[in-house]
């Protein structure tokens, strides 16, 4: 029984089997799966296998679009396979499983198939590569930054070519790359240049070219239209302004400290505060440097304003021992005064007073005034007498209970020395001008007299030279002690002083130069207003000691010629004129007997400086280079010789 059941389950199984191969092999007829399957890729593949399929996951080309001969590299990437070509002449590829290959030179478009394989299984896959139509040689563009350039400046020349251009070449540059485009900078051109692009495809062809012209100019000329100076004529101190134009100038530059000209094209700057005539020159130029233009223009500067004292007084000018006085003053044009005898600075400086204090013995003031920055010092003495002590015992006159020396009322007396009379008739009165004094309280004003004596004068061309060519003055830090030492020699033998010989200006030298200005007075202080002598050495002190040392006043009067550029132009008295104005201070060139140009001005310039004798008295004011009457009048007073009343035609009788 068991067996049977047995075999009974042996024989149904069979059947099951039989059976369902028929339908397999129904169904799979039907169908169509014979030959080759599509994978899941859309290639083709072996039905027959049962292992995982082959399958090609990519093939590209890239480019995918070339020109002729050109090339482009084959991308693929494969699955599950164990071999894989390439058609048109590349074949085998590795690995199987990824990489590239290149086309090679195309001439054409191609299409590209890739076979991969693995077991029983096939699958393929296409890669297209268009080749284009070939590219020509041609010139894009051929240009330059500036076709019109100024001599010596460069421009840059820029180029264009299409690829199918092998190889390109400029004027003066030979080849240049790269073809597709690029730039050269010229060198500094200095005339007109046409440069030449050339490029070709390595055929025998003609080459193609394009060409651009440089024109080449010289530049415009750097040049100034204005340079000047408003006001053209300043007083001391006070200052101009410059002003300029130029045209195609880069830079500017003004001399005499004032700097850069800034804006070039157009401006202006000040010459700052001047104290004399100055000549300002403006240069400009281009960059690069080309030739510079430059341009002069002249500031003339006045004198500078001399310092005067008008009036240094004492009152009163005679006090009992004791007593104090007052200093009054009046200055013009001065910035700093002192007063010795310990009073010092005093101040305001134009005008004002200051008490002396007690004073016990007869005391010179000297008030000195002078300039900022100093120029030339002024001073002035004014002289106070004081009475004698009435109590020797009491120098200082404070006891309050004098001793009167045994009662009994005197009179009192004047000494000689302090008199204002010129007791021994040597022209000189009082202490401390009359050598023969040696105090207010001396009453014997005699001194012998001392014959003068004389001073080689030193001759130049045969011309006598300026004795003293300087001014001086009492506490100058500026006094030549050259002069200062001829001043001392000249006073001691000229005027019989004892003076120390040693360049100082001291104050025994102060005196006795108020000695010498009070005897000759009239040519020397009159001419300024003055009647007290002053100390100082100036022009008239100057000219009337340089005079006496070169005999020029001999006879009198000394100045009797018109002269004029076209009259008497050539006599010697031409010579002694120029030496008067040069020792008063006026620039008269050589000391030739010839009115020449340059002493023509300095007449001018002397006769409006003391127009009041000059110029006035005939109603004018600007100064006529001509030395005539009143001229003649005042250069013999200068010289001690008062020539006395002048007509003067039309005006009437002129007279000091």
């Amino acid at each position: 029984m068991n067996h049977q059941t047995d075999a009974i389950k042996i024989i149904i199984i069979i059947a099951l089997v039989l059976v369902l191969g028929g339908v397999i092999w129904y169904f799979g007829g039907n169908q169509g799966f014979t030959g080759t399957a599509l994978n899941t890729s859309g290639n083709k593949e072996d039905p027959g296998s049962t292992s995982s399929p082959c399958s090609i996951t990519s093939f590209t080309a890239g480019p995918t679009s070339v020109s002729p001969g050109g090339s482009s590299m084959l991308k693929y990437a494969t699955k599950d396979c164990t071999t894989a070509t390439i058609d048109k002449g590349i074949g085998s590829v590795s690995p199987v499983s990824g990489g590239s290959k290149s086309t090679g030179a195309l001439t054409a478009t191609t299409t590209f198939t890739l076979t991969a394989s693995g077991g029983s299984k096939t699958t393929t896959a296409t890669a297209t590569v268009t080749v284009g139509a070939p590219v020509s040689c041609a010139i894009n563009s051929f240009t330059a930054d500036d076709t019109s350039i100024y001599t010596g400046e460069t421009t840059n020349l820029n180029w264009s070519a299409t690829s199918g251009c092998t190889i390109a070449t400029i004027t003066d540059f030979g080849n240049v790359s790269p073809i597709s485009g690029g730039t050269k900078t010229t060198p500094a051109l200095s005339a007109t240049k046409t440069y030449i692009f050339s490029v070709g495809d390595g055929t025998a062809g003609p080459a193609i070219t394009k060409s651009v012209t440089i024109t080449v100019s010289a530049a415009p000329r750097c040049a100034i239209t204005k340079f000047s100076a408003s006001p053209t004529t300043v007083v001391y101190g006070a200052s101009a302004t410059l002003s300029w134009v130029t045209t195609n100038c880069d830079t500017g530059n003004i001399d005499q400290g004032i700097g850069a000209a800034t804006p070039i094209a157009s401006g202006s700057k000040s010459t700052g505060p001047l104290t004399s005539t100055k000549t300002f020159k403006l240069t400009a130029d281009t960059i690069p440097a080309d030739i510079a233009a430059s341009y002069l223009v002249t500031v003339t500067v006045g004198s500078a304003p001399r310092c005067v004292i008008n009036s240094f007084t004492a009152s009163p000018t005679s006090v009992a021992y004791g007593e104090s006085t007052t200093l009054s003053w009046n200055t013009s044009d001065c910035n700093t005064t002192t007063i010795d005898q310990a009073i010092n600075v005093v101040s305001p400086v134009a005008s004002g007073s200051i008490s002396t204090g007690p004073l016990t013995a007869s005391t010179t003031f000297k008030l000195t005034a002078d300039t900022i920055p100093p120029a030339t010092a002024a001073s002035y003495l004014a002289i106070v007498t004081v009475g004698a002590n009435p109590d020797p015992g009491d120098p200082d006159g404070n006891d309050p209970d004098p001793d009167s020396g045994g009662g009994g009322g005197g009179g009192s007396s004047t000494n000689e020395c302090n008199d204002d009379d010129d007791n021994d008739g040597d022209g000189l009165f009082d202490y401390p001008y009359d050598p023969g004094c040696t105090s207010t309280s001396d009453d014997d004003e005699y001194n012998a007299p001392t014959a003068p004596g004389t001073i080689a004068p030193t001759f130049v061309n045969g011309v006598c030279a300026p004795y003293l060519t300087t001014d001086i003055s009492f506490g100058s830090a500026n006094n030549n002690a050259g002069d200062v030492t001829k001043l001392e020699q000249f006073l001691n033998i000229y005027q019989g002083e004892a003076l120390v010989v040693n360049g100082i200006y001291e104050q025994a030298d102060v005196d006795a130069v108020n000695r010498f200005q009070l005897k000759y007075s009239s040519g020397v202080l009159s001419i300024w207003g003055l009647t007290a002598p002053t100390g100082f050495v100036g022009p008239t002190t100057r000219n009337k000691i340089n005079s006496l040392v070169c005999g020029l006043s001999v006879t009198c009067p000394v100045f009797s010629e018109y002269n004029s550029l076209t009259l008497n132009n050539n006599t010697p008295e031409v010579v002694t004129t120029k030496q008067v104005l040069q020792n008063l201070g006026f620039s008269v060139g050589a000391l030739t007997p010839i009115y020449d140009q340059t002493l023509f001005y300095a007449m001018k310039a002397f006769q409006e400086k003391f127009h009041e004798v000059m110029l006035d008295p005939w109603g004018i004011s600007v100064g006529t280079g001509y030395k005539y009457k009143t001229t003649n009048k005042y250069l013999n007073l200068l010289g001690g010789c008062d020539t006395g009343p002048v007509e003067l035609e039309g005006v009437g009788t002129f007279d000091y």
